[in-house]
């Protein structure tokens, strides 16, 4: 055997090079394979673990012919190999430090063959044919050693197409489909794990066949060429290629997973090409049947190419790690290209979590433990015992799955670095998969403190959900997957604490999907009947309860109910300390976003800690729209264009996309965007008096990357070309439109010549799905202004964070600073400007989901909105100084329709430096264009518009949420109008039902039934309706 020294050259990292080395044999054994230089076949085995790293080649000149094998090793037990010898099953790198075991690998094969690890000509085995070892597993032993220590798949050099069937109802498990991507016509290796899971029934054969028809009734065969001849198990190509039966032979359908595992080469099995059995169906048919259901029936998925990013714009250092990965049984390649290290790099890791949005100075450190945990290490490699980085010594299945210096080498002492590794240990397929994950740089410092970090994205188009948690829990569990993939993995984050008090951490809680989403029930105070009306764990394929507890597992998650979270990935706990919730994130096989079986809407329930059976919290899973805003009306009738800022998602740190698409520029010089802290100015036809550059982090602006300059200073991001047209895309890691950090509802201006030149709002710009809903709170009296809101609310319940813009001044005296505000519970009353138990009316602060305010409510902040109360701004978003203009606030939570929207309840404004007394109130009513009626009632006594609101509820038969009115008027003849506002999912019918009750069923009304009212009072409330509502009916008995 040929033990190559592997060499060290400085600052050359070894596994580098050795890659590069063994690139070069790769061409020379491609070329020989494909016929350049040889007619003969070549197989490798690449051999990259236990500490064993190199290739085992087969060549073979022609069918029937002997066999040479060679060796070429490296590695610290590379001398410590012995002897070799073939087994049934290939390798898959998704797995333990048992990956080379018999378990894994199956029975040896070809007995005969194998003995010392030296070259030689061996028997009895075939590279092509029916009986090719291509996609077998070549192992290797020690000395004295009956168990494997190190393994490789037998293939060929040349890329692979990948394709799988993955079975959920009749039958369980997986079938695997591998054939060379250069030819349709080269041999394919289907391999099979079939099971029932959960029944008394003993194995089973069963016919297989590929059909073009579906899955709704058993079809014939795919047959596109109408071949001639006996078609059997050694005569292929007289097969119809459809037909697995005849060329394979029955597949066996075991009782538990890894049973009745089977493996066979299929020759007319093309995985491309025009007769591709890509995107077909798969059917399990008892031996016979002729018509019916199949007993089983799955599509075949090519599996494509995954590519995810880490980039990197953090504290000086720019660049990207990328890895790219074609398929779970193929290895992954990490390209390096990192910049501007300055010698202040050290290790680099993957690590557990993602990356969370940064929203305030004060928050925990987004690459610290408590936000990324630890180094990604799903298989408990001991890190402590692990060979040093670059020692020459290592492979990859040594190190933990995240530990990429210690697999690729230190970044110490370089600038920048610029390299390519393959790497078998790194999946970014399957339950293992670092996709979603984080990546950390180390400083070069005592201890390796961390650096910067970002997340590793998926370069796909993702579809996000969330649930977020209100009581008693609070926190999210957002889940994301790859766009018109529902059979991808499914990426699931979770951030849970409590909102009631409760300060001590609970671990052990079962969770899952459940078969329909909660109702009001949420909230119930009694657990026993809270989220009942969820129903119980999603289950819609039926999977079996028998023997359930030992057969669903993480690796297994076919044989688990499509909702059982907790089956999958294990119990998850709530809360990890003061302020800081327990986080954790799983990778699930079996979570459809999309599809027949998606988990969109449904609720995701909790339940208690060690274990309990009772129901703890739940929460809704809705989609989470991508939010998209833009800057394009300058005012005074300009016309720049426009700039368009779009971000998918909140909760972790996402990138934003700007676009420029600006015109009629001047051209004499650069024109400089920049966001600003307030909204435009009298309607955009002036900016001399906006504020600075949005800069919520107080950047110096002197920094070289993202992080370094103001959030809202785009010029000094980002270079834009002279000239009166720009047309740029930009990505930008330090600007939300998410969070309490949103530049939603600021201005953007254009500077030329050191002259503003133009600004225009940021507003929110909702997709087709969804509509803009705006609202006021208009002050008068002591205190004179607005409270404006805004909100792109979705269907089913989903909305955007909310843009508050406040405006407020005293209508006499000085300005005055640290104005505690808040939501309250109902609308005003008559006692807006009372000089005794002013503002009374409007309740308490609005808490609809009962957060703890005297227990350890310092925990409320901008960084932790669920822990405070609903409507308390004052403390979500900040106090707020009278007289200091429109100040521009973004609330994560703060619904403004729907069963807990705040229209139709009451902003409060409290006196200067945070003391308590109620200084002024006004009632928070709709802006957008709603359905509306007005009608003339009796002027009630007290002026209560909660008591109306009831009536008018109980009249028709809603909830007092979907209402909210307003009086336009009151006469000396005591007659007051009314404007009445539906709101909801069911406006239509909310005002054909008024409408019905008013004109035939008055009485329902009570004392707030319409009434005739003098002319002049009707005159005035004419007049204020048709100043605001150019829509509406008027109604009057």
């Amino acid at each position: 055997m040929c033990f190559e020294q592997r060499l060290t050259f400085e600052n050359f990292p070894l596994r580098q090079f050795y890659l590069r080395k063994t690139m070069l044999i790769h061409i020379f054994l491609l070329l020989s394979t494909r016929g350049v230089l040889a007619h003969a076949v070549t197989l490798v085995g690449r051999v990259s673990s236990g500490g064993v790293e190199g290739n085992v080649t087969f060549t073979q000149d022609n069918p029937g012919d002997t066999v040479a094998v060679t060796f070429s090793l490296n590695g610290s037990n590379a001398a410590n190999v012995s002897s070799w010898q073939l087994h049934e099953y290939r390798l898959h790198y998704d797995v333990g430090d048992d990956r080379c075991s018999a378990s894994r690998l199956g029975a040896r094969i070809a007995s005969t063959v194998g003995g010392p690890a030296t070259a030689k000509n061996v028997t009895g085995i075939e590279l092509t044919g029916i009986h090719s070892i291509e996609g077998r597993s070549v192992a290797l032993l020690k000395t004295g050693g009956s168990e494997p220590f190190a393994c490789a798949t037998v293939e060929s050099l040349e890329d692979y197409l990948t394709a799988r069937t993955t079975f959920r109802k009749g039958a369980l498990g997986v079938v695997t489909f591998r054939q060379l991507g250069s030819s349709a016509t080269s041999l394919t290796r289907v391999t099979a794990d079939l099971y029932s899971g959960g029944s008394t029934n003993t194995a089973r054969s069963v016919e297989w066949r590929v059909v073009e028809g579906g899955c709704s009734s058993v079809g014939t065969a795919y047959n596109p060429n109408t071949p001639t001849g006996t078609c059997n198990t050694t005569n292929h190509n007289s097969c119809a290629i459809g037909d697995l039966n005849g060329k394979l032979g029955t597949v066996t359908v075991g009782v538990t997973r890894g049973t009745s595992r089977m493996t066979s080469v299929d020759l007319n099995l093309p995985l491309s090409g025009g007769q591709s059995v890509v995107g077909k169906s798969l059917q399990l048919i008892p031996t016979g049947q002729t018509t019916g259901i199949p007993f089983a029936c799955a599509t075949i998925s090519l599996f494509v190419t995954r590519t995810g990013v880490a980039n990197f714009h953090n504290d000086g250092v720019t660049g990207t790690i990328t890895l790219t990965q074609s398929s779970p049984l193929d290895p992954t390649f990490t390209r390096v290209d990192l910049m501007t290290l300055r010698s202040l790099a050290g290790g680099y890791h993957v690590h557990k979590w993602p990356v969370p949005q940064r929203v305030a100075n004060d928050q925990e450190p987004v690459c610290g433990g408590p936000s990324v945990s630890g180094h990604f290490n799903p298989f408990g490699v001991d890190y402590t015992a692990t060979p040093a980085p670059s020692a020459g010594t290592s492979t990859e299945d040594m190190y933990e799955v995240g530990d990429l210096s210690g697999k690729y080498g230190l970044l110490n002492g370089q600038e920048a670095v610029t390299d390519t590794f393959r790497d078998f240990n790194l999946p970014l397929f399957g339950v293992h998969s670092v996709l979603g994950r984080s990546l950390v740089i180390h400083k070069d410092l005592a201890g390796g403190p961390r650096w910067v970090c970002t997340n590793i994205r998926d370069t796909a188009a993702l579809t996000f959900a969330l649930a977020t948690f209100t009581f008693p829990v609070i926190g999210h569990v957002m889940l994301s997957q790859r766009v018109g993939e529902a059979e991808s993995e499914t990426s699931v984050y979770v951030r849970l604490d409590y909102g009631d008090g409760n300060t001590s951490p609970t671990t052990g809680h079962s969770w899952a999907v459940h078969v329909r989403p909660a109702s009001s029930d949420m909230l119930a105070a009694n657990p026993a009947s809270r989220c009942a009306t969820a129903g119980d764990v999603y289950n819609p394929t039926t999977v079996s309860d028998n023997n359930y507890s030992t057969e669903c597992q993480p690796s297994a998650s076919v044989r688990c109910k499509l909702g059982d979270l907790a089956g999958k990935h294990g119990a998850v706990s709530v809360r990890k300390g003061p302020a800081l919730p327990a986080i954790a994130f799983f990778t699930d096989t079996s979570l459809p976003l999309q599809g027949a079986h998606s988990v969109l809407g449904l609720a995701v329930v909790l339940r208690g800690a060690g274990g309990s059976s009772g129901i703890l919290a739940c929460s809704n899973l809705h989609t989470v729209w991508p939010l998209h805003a833009a800057a394009s009306s300058w005012g005074s009738g300009a016309n720049y264009g426009s700039v368009t800022f779009t971000q998918q998602v909140g909760v972790i740190a996402e990138p934003t996309t700007i676009s420029f698409a600006l015109r009629s520029l001047p051209t004499a010089d650069i024109t400089s965007p920049l966001v600003e802290a307030r909204p435009v100015h009298i309607s955009g036809t002036r900016c001399d008096d906006l504020g600075a550059a949005f800069n919520p982090f107080q950047a110096d602006g002197t920094g070289t990357t993202l992080d370094g300059k103001p959030v809202g200073d785009l010029a000094g991001k980002f270079v834009l070309p002279l000239g009166p047209t720009v047309l740029r895309n930009f990505t930008d890691t330090n600007l939300d439109l998410w969070g309490y950090r949103a530049i939603t509802g600021r201005a953007l201006t254009l500077t030329s010549s050191g002259t503003k030149l133009a600004c225009a709002d940021v507003t929110s710009k909702p997709t087709s799905e969804g509509k803009l809903f705006t609202a006021v709170a208009k002050f008068t009296g002591p205190v004179t202004g607005t409270i404006k809101l805004s909100q792109v609310v979705y269907p089913r319940g989903a909305t955007t964070p909310t843009t508050v813009t406040v405006d407020l001044r005293m209508a006499e005296g000085p300005q005055t600073q640290n104005h505690n505000w808040h939501v309250h519970e109902k609308v005003v009353g008559d006692d807006a400007t009372a000089d005794q138990g002013r503002c009374n009316s409007t309740g308490g602060h609005y808490n609809p989901f009962m957060v703890n305010v005297k227990n350890n409510y310092t925990e409320c902040s901008p960084a932790n909105p669920l822990r405070c109360e609903l409507g308390d701004q004052s403390n979500k978003l900040d106090t707020y100084t009278m007289g200091s203009g429109p100040v521009v606030f973004s609330d994560s939570f703060l619904p403004l329709d729907g069963q807990f929207g705040v229209v139709g309840r009451s902003f409060v404004v409290h006196k200067k430096n945070r003391d308590d007394p109620r200084l002024a109130c006004a009632d928070i009513l709709p802006t957008t264009q709603t359905d509306t009626l007005h009608m003339t009632i009796r002027t009630p006594s007290p002026l209560n518009k909660s008591a109306v609101i009831e009536k008018i509820a109980a009249a028709i038969g809603t909830k007092t949420y979907n209402l909210a009115i307003d009086w336009t008027g009151h006469d000396p003849d005591g007659c007051s109008g009314v404007l009445v506002y539906f709101l909801g999912m069911e406006v239509d019918q909310l005002q054909k039902k008024f409408l019905q009750v008013t004109q035939n069923e008055k009485n329902k009304l009570g004392d707030y039934r319409p009434a005739t009212c003098s002319a002049a009072a009707a005159v005035t409330s004419l007049v204020v309706l048709l100043a605001s509502l150019m829509t509406g009916r008027w109604l009057s008995s």
